[in-house]
Parts: structure tokens; C-alpha cells; sequence
């Protein structure tokens, strides 16, 4: 009796060791998928989140780009403003040259400092125009024009068409890092990768180049070169007993503008308005130019001021006071502008071709971010079929608050771009996911 209890007792010890057996395989089995699901998880987040710091990064690129196109207007502007000052240089040496008016008239109505201005344009002309100055600052114009065409927009087009591909190209590259035994050429075969709520194709829009404008025209004031050059001088004496509250003066005109049509111009002029008088019109200003320019970028384009188109070049043969009123509308009594200068500026004038404000990308007010979801679907080793859901988002933030403490929308002319997960699957369930979190 004793020997076969002694028998039993083994049997059951058998199958007791056989059923710890199948237990720990069974634990060592949910270990091992637990392993590969907190793997793929892992590997899925990590490619979600490189597609949303790629988006971030493409966002934060195109803001740098349209920046820097903003830039290339600026310098526009300034290249434009000093050809213009260099053709006016030129003009003024001419007329110093003829001796009309001569230095010493400028220097005894208006004093020395304008006379010495006056006489230096000879050595201004002859370090920019001999030396091909002008011609170099025309090509530097057209250089920054053509970053528009060659540069900007054909980015902006392939940001605007490829990014999708370009995030899946390194979501996969990701993936193939977290999977390095899977053969780089059956990885797509072997897992499916899926994107959600993919928001990309609406959510940027081409605005039109004349949308600039007044921006830039802001970002003028901060620049003393570009600013309005319009000065007038008056000298002391009373020249003339009929009108006594009149003098001689002496007109600076300038001003660099962008125009309606999103093309740069400038002009310049200065003239000697001589008070005169007669018993006919009275007391009358004869005007004397002593410089000019006008560069627009267009032929057609007219300037500020009252031109005509075949101004004589000079007052021998006829009266300036009657040739104006049989010609023009000048006013030639109360006026303030120098139009026997632009006139001659006109009909001297540099055109410099410009091709006007490109088209730029900006994004749409809602959604605030451009955020998307994942999902990865493969065949494990032990024969389950593994799912893992992502999500992540590029969303716009400062980072310091702005002076006057507004707000900033999310937009393509700030590189404040940035990534994070988001797990929207997570948040529904728990009431804190809503559909604009």
C-alpha cells in the first residue's frame, strides 16, 4: 500500500509540472507580444511624431523663404532709390557744368552748405556713371526680381505639392530604423501604414502678391533712405514790392514708391524757382531744374507730378511764363512741386523692368493646427495581427508673448513652427478630446 500512494503522488507531481509548464510558456508568449505592442507603439509614435516635426520644419522654411523674398523687395527699393539718386548725380553735374543756374546764385540765395551739394554732383557723377555704377545697381535689381521666379515660387509650388510624400518618405525611413531586421525593400509589403484626417491640401491657399503691399509699404517707414525727400528752402530778401510774403526757393522732390500694380519707382528733382514779375501775370516762380531722375519699372508708368511729354530744354527763344500757359496747367504762382524737372525726368527716364509682387502661401484661419492620425498594421512573429494608432499635430506658438499683447494667428511669415503626439483616440473616451483640441 505504502509503494503505490508513493506512485501517485508522482503522477500528480507530473502534471502539476506540466501545467507550470504551459503556464509560463503562456506568460512567456503575452510577454513576448506584449513586447512587440509596446515596440510598435513606440515605432509608431516615433514616425508619427518625425512626420509632424517634418511638417513643422517645411512650415518653418516656407516662412523663412517668404521672408526673405520680403527682404529682396526691401533691397529692391533701396537699389532703385540709389540709381535714382546716381542718375540724379549725373543730371546735376550737367547742369552745373552749363552754369543754370550757376553755384554762386545757389550759394548767395541759399548759403554755402547748398552751393558746396550743388558742385560736389560733378564728383558723384564721375565715380558713378563712368565707372558703370548704374548699370551694376540695374543688375542687381533684376537679380533680386528674379528670386521670385527662380527661387521662391518653384519652393513654395513643391512644398505645396510634395509635402504629404515627403512625410510618409520619413515615416517609413523611422519606421526602418526601429525595424533594422526587416529588409528595406519589403518593409511596405511586411506593414501598413495609414494617415487620417489629412488636412494639408486645404490648408494652405496661394494669396495674391498684392496682399504684400501695404506691409511693405510699413516696413518703408523704418528706413530714412526710402523715406519722402521733399524739401524746401526760401531764401530772405524781398524781392518784388507786389508780393512781398514771396521768395526765391529752392524745391527738393524725391520719393521711392510701390506702385498699385506692385512695381518699384523712383524720382528725384530739384530746381531754382526764381521769383519774377511782370505787369501781365504778376509775381510768378521761373523754375530752373538743377537735377533729375525718374526710374520706374514699367515704361508706361507716370510720375507724381504734372509732366509733359516734349519739354524744351531750354527758354532762349520764348518766355517761360507764357510758354506754361499756353502748354500746361502749372501753377506757377503758388505751386510747390519742381514739373519742368520731372517733365525733363520723364523724358529722360531709366526704365527698369520689374515683374511685380509674386503670389505667397499662407494657411487657413481654421484649422488652427495641421495635425493628422496613424495607424500601423502588421503580422507579428507569433501569428497576431498587431494594430497601434498615433496621432500628432504642427501647431504655431511665440515663443515670448508680442509687445502689444495681441494674439498672433498661425501664419506663414513667422517661423514659430513647432510638433508634438497627440493622441486623439485617448482623449475622446476620458470627455477632454474635443474636435478642435
Amino acid at each position: 500500500m505504502r509503494a503505490s500512494q508513493q506512485g501517485q503522488v508522482l503522477v500528480l507531481g507530473l502534471l502539476f509540472a506540466l501545467l507550470l509548464g504551459l503556464v509560463l510558456q503562456r506568460f512567456f508568449y503575452v510577454g513576448q507580444v506584449n513586447q512587440q505592442v509596446v515596440r510598435q507603439r513606440h515605432a509608431l509614435d516615433a514616425a508619427t511624431y518625425s512626420g509632424a516635426l517634418l511638417q513643422a520644419q517645411v512650415l518653418n522654411y516656407t516662412a523663412y523663404m517668404q521672408r526673405a523674398y520680403i527682404g529682396h523687395q526691401l533691397a529692391m527699393a533701396h537699389l532703385i532709390t540709389m540709381a535714382s539718386w546716381a542718375h540724379f548725380a549725373g543730371t546735376e553735374a550737367v547742369r552745373v557744368g552749363l552754369r543754370n543756374p550757376p553755384v554762386s546764385v545757389i550759394g548767395m540765395m541759399f548759403g554755402p552748405e547748398h552751393a558746396i551739394a550743388y558742385q560736389s554732383s560733378t564728383l558723384a557723377a564721375g565715380s558713378t556713371q563712368e565707372a558703370g555704377f548704374y548699370r551694376a545697381l540695374g543688375r542687381a535689381f533684376a537679380q533680386h526680381d528674379h528670386f521670385a521666379q527662380q527661387v521662391m515660387s518653384p519652393s513654395l509650388l513643391q512644398i505645396r505639392q510634395q509635402l504629404p510624400l515627403w512625410r510618409e518618405q520619413v515615416m517609413w525611413q523611422v519606421l526602418q530604423d526601429n525595424y533594422p531586421e526587416f529588409d528595406p525593400n519589403q518593409l511596405k509589403q511586411q506593414m501598413q501604414l495609414h494617415i487620417y484626417d489629412e488636412s494639408w491640401d486645404g490648408y494652405t491657399v496661394w494669396e495674391p502678391g498684392l496682399s504684400l503691399r501695404p506691409w511693405l509699404q510699413e516696413l518703408m517707414k523704418h528706413y530714412a533712405f526710402l523715406q519722402p525727400r521733399n524739401h524746401t528752402i526760401k531764401n530772405t530778401w524781398v524781392v518784388d514790392p507786389r508780393c512781398p510774403h514771396k521768395r526765391h526757393e529752392l524745391r527738393r522732390r524725391g520719393q521711392t514708391q510701390l506702385d498699385e500694380k506692385g512695381l518699384w519707382h523712383a524720382e528725384d528733382t530739384q530746381s531754382y524757382h526764381a521769383l519774377r514779375s511782370n505787369r501781365w501775370i504778376g509775381c510768378y516762380h521761373r523754375e530752373y531744374p538743377m537735377g533729375w531722375a525718374w526710374l520706374p519699372s514699367h515704361a508706361q508708368k507716370t510720375s507724381a507730378t504734372e509732366v509733359i511729354d516734349d519739354p524744351p530744354e531750354d527758354f532762349s527763344q520764348q518766355d517761360f511764363w507764357r510758354w506754361v500757359e499756353q502748354n500746361t496747367n502749372w501753377n506757377i504762382f503758388s505751386g510747390n512741386s519742381n514739373p519742368l524737372a520731372a517733365s525733363w525726368a520723364k523724358k529722360d527716364q531709366k526704365t527698369w523692368q520689374g515683374r511685380g509682387l509674386a503670389a505667397w502661401l499662407r494657411v487657413q484661419e481654421k484649422p488652427s493646427s495641421l495635425a493628422f492620425s496613424t495607424e500601423l498594421i502588421w503580422q507579428s512573429p507569433y501569428g497576431v495581427t498587431m494594430s497601434s494608432r498615433s496621432g500628432a499635430e504642427s501647431y504655431f506658438v511665440r515663443p515670448h508673448p508680442r509687445q502689444d499683447r495681441k494674439k498672433e494667428k498661425s501664419n506663414l511669415l513667422h517661423a514659430f513652427w513647432q510638433a508634438r503626439l497627440q493622441h486623439r483616440h485617448w482623449l475622446t473616451p476620458l470627455g477632454i478630446g474635443g474636435k478642435d483640441e
